[in-house]
């Protein structure tokens, strides 16, 4: 999505977006995570969920996790060097980002199951999500573009 403000101002935003600004992806996750406040950052409550924070550089957000039929898996070692190695049976391995370059922003999901039998499941689980992960997907970057346009006049560089 084309956005035309600051790195670090649609960084900023991305990492502050709420659920308020975001109400359909709201809605459309409420049926798989737990009650979504409306004032909740977005980011925030991804890393709740089991995502932490991987890394944060100048034009990326990075957010991974471990998940699985039990709910998310938390190693002992920092989540950006469990990701690399871990291979127990039955998890997904996911790695979410928000970048912004060259005037747009993006946002990609990335998904690693474990074993044959998860890869599977997970492939039927993505048949019935895959549109309404889109649509998520447009609603996010659509609520940090709306917060970069309404930004007062004397920010604007």
């Amino acid at each position: 999505m084309a956005v035309s403000a600051p790195r670090e101002e649609v960084l900023r935003a991305a990492r502050e977006i709420t659920w308020r600004e975001a109400p359909v992806a709201r809605f459309l996750l409420a049926f798989t995570r737990n009650k979504l406040r409306p004032e909740g950052r977005v980011l925030d409550d991804f890393a709740m969920g089991g995502d932490t924070v991987l890394a944060l550089s100048d034009d990326e957000l990075l957010y991974g996790g471990i998940g699985s039929q039990a709910g998310p898996v938390r190693p002992e070692q920092p989540m950006h060097e469990a990701l690399r190695d871990y291979a127990e049976p039955g998890c997904t391995k996911v790695v979410f980002n928000m970048r912004y370059a060259g005037g747009i922003l993006s946002t990609e999901t990335r998904i690693l199951a474990t074993d044959e039998r998860t890869r599977r499941s997970f492939g039927r689980y993505w048949r019935l999500i895959r549109f309404p992960s889109g649509i998520i997907r447009i609603t996010l970057l659509s609520a940090v573009k709306r917060r970069v346009d309404i930004r007062p006049e004397g920010a604007r560089n």
